[in-house]
C-alpha cells in the first residue's frame, strides 16, 4: 500500500462467500474456489490478500480482506505504477462469478440477494423490484416510474444547480423506508443517465411523472409489504373426562382452530393457529431452527393459556410446562 500514491480511500475491501446450510467444501476446494472467485473479480499476483475458513455457524464460509493496488503495467507490459482494483458494480460481478462456481463445485444454488424481494437490505429489494419491472415491455421513463409505483417503489429527481436533473433516488414505501441514490443500487441501470439510455425521455412528457414542473402528476405508490409465508401449528391432548365447565367453553368457543373428538372412552381435545413468517422461507440450519422452535413455543403457550383455565385436566398442564 505504501506504493501507491493515489486519491482513493478505500484500500481494503472485504468479501464473504458463504455456502447453503446443507453443502460441504473441503478445505482445498474451499481454497480453489476463493482463488477463482478473487481471478474472477480481477485480482492479479501483484495484489495481496489474506483469506479465513470459519464453521462458527451453520453455513461454512470464508471471509477475505483484499488489497485493491494493484500494479500497472504501460503499453509496452513494463511495470508502470500502482492503482487500484476496480470496484465498479463489483456487486453484479461478483455474482456472475458465484453462478459459475456453483455449477463447478456443483452447490446449491441460491437466491441472488439481489433478486430478492424479502431481503432486509432495502437496496437489493429495489434492485430485485426493478429488474423484475425493467423484464417487462417499457417504452419510456414515465412508463417505469409508474411500474414501479405499483411494486411499492417511490422515485424522486435530484437536481442540479440550474434545475436539470443530474440523478434519480428510490424508497420502499413503508415504516422504514428511506431514499437511497440509483447509483448505489445499481449503478448500470437506475442512474438518470443509465436509465435514458433504456428507455425514451422526454421532459414534457416525463417531468411531471417525476413531480416536476407546473403541473406535477406524481403516481399513487402501492405500500410496499414484503411476501409472507403462513405456517399452521397445532396441539393434542387426550383426557378422560370433561367437565361441564371444559363442555361450555368447547360449545362457546366453536370456531375455527378449537379441535375437539370425542370417542368411547376419552376425548382428543386442541387447537391450531397460524404464524405468518416474512421472508418466504422455512429455517435451515441449527441456529435458525432454534429461533423457529422459541417462536412456536411461545404462541403455542399464549394460545394453550385459555384451555388451562378450562381444563383441570393434568395432561394440559403437562403441556404448557414443555412449551415454555
Amino acid at each position: 500500500m505504501q506504493r501507491y500514491h493515489g486519491n482513493g480511500e478505500k484500500l481494503i475491501e472485504h468479501h464473504v462467500l458463504s455456502l447453503p446450510a446443507q453443502d460441504q467444501l473441503t478445505d482445498t476446494e474451499f481454497e480453489s474456489l476463493t482463488r477463482e472467485f478473487l481471478e474472477g473479480m480481477g485480482v492479479d499476483n501483484s495484489m495481496m490478500w489474506l483469506a479465513a475458513c470459519h464453521n462458527d455457524t451453520d453455513h461454512s464460509h470464508v471471509h477475505i480482506a483484499l488489497c485493491r493496488v494493484q500494479l500497472r503495467f504501460d503499453d509496452s507490459s513494463l511495470a508502470s505504477h500502482y492503482g487500484l482494483l476496480a470496484n465498479k458494480n463489483d456487486f453484479e460481478r461478483g455474482m456472475e462469478i458465484v453462478r459459475v462456481l456453483e455449477q463447478k463445485y456443483e452447490l446449491t444454488p441460491t437466491l441472488s440477494p439481489g433478486d430478492n424481494v424479502n431481503n432486509k437490505n432495502q437496496a437489493s429489494i429495489i434492485r430485485a423490484i426493478s429488474k423484475s419491472v425493467l423484464s417487462s415491455p417499457l417504452e419510456t421513463v414515465s412508463d417505469f416510474v409508474h411500474a414501479m409505483a405499483k411494486r411499492g417503489v417511490q422515485i424522486k429527481p435530484v437536481l442540479n444547480k440550474t434545475g436539470k436533473i443530474k440523478g434519480l433516488s428510490y424508497r420502499l414505501n413503508s415504516e422504514d423506508g428511506r431514499w437511497i441514490s440509483g447509483s448505489k443500487i445499481m449503478s448500470t441501470v437506475l442512474t438518470f443517465g443509465a436509465l435514458c439510455g433504456k428507455l425514451n425521455f422526454s421532459p414534457a412528457r416525463d417531468d411531471a411523472t417525476l413531480g416536476l414542473g407546473a403541473n406535477p402528476k406524481l403516481p399513487a405508490v402501492s405500500k410496499f409489504e414484503r411476501d409472507v409465508k403462513t405456517v399452521s401449528v397445532g396441539m393434542m391432548t387426550s383426557v378422560t373426562h370433561l367437565s361441564n365447565q371444559a363442555r361450555e367453553f368447547i360449545n362457546r368457543n366453536n370456531r375455527e382452530g378449537v379441535i375437539s373428538i370425542e370417542t368411547d372412552n376419552y376425548y382428543k381435545i386442541g387447537f391450531k393457529f397460524n404464524f405468518n413468517f416474512t421472508p418466504q422461507t422455512r429455517p435451515n440450519g441449527k441456529n435458525e431452527m432454534k429461533t423457529w422452535e422459541t417462536i412456536v413455543n411461545l404462541g403455542t403457550k399464549k394460545h394453550a393459556t385459555p384451555f388451562a383455565k378450562a381444563f383441570s385436566d393434568a395432561d394440559i398442564q403437562n403441556i404448557l410446562t414443555t412449551t415454555e
